[in-house]
């Protein structure tokens, strides 16, 4: 698959907003949701190696995401 492709594949999906839980905050169901998808713990399996390049991962995509606003 080329960039090109790749690219034009990715304009197609939505955005994911980071900074706001996907899930109403004021009802219990969503503050539960909330917390199941965003606490992982497989991670407990994973080194501090592995867990840092998924934060640089997020990290680059909120890059991205203001270099593009700005």
């Amino acid at each position: 698959m080329s960039m090109e492709a790749s690219a034009a594949d990715t304009r197609s999906l939505p955005r994911i907003n980071l900074d706001e839980p996907r899930y109403d905050q004021s009802t219990y169901s969503g503050r539960a949701k909330h917390f199941f998808i965003t606490t992982n713990p497989l991670n407990l399996l994973k080194t501090g190696a592995e867990l840092e390049k998924a934060k640089e991962l997020v990290q680059a995509y909120r890059y991205v995401l203001l270099s593009r606003i700005f």
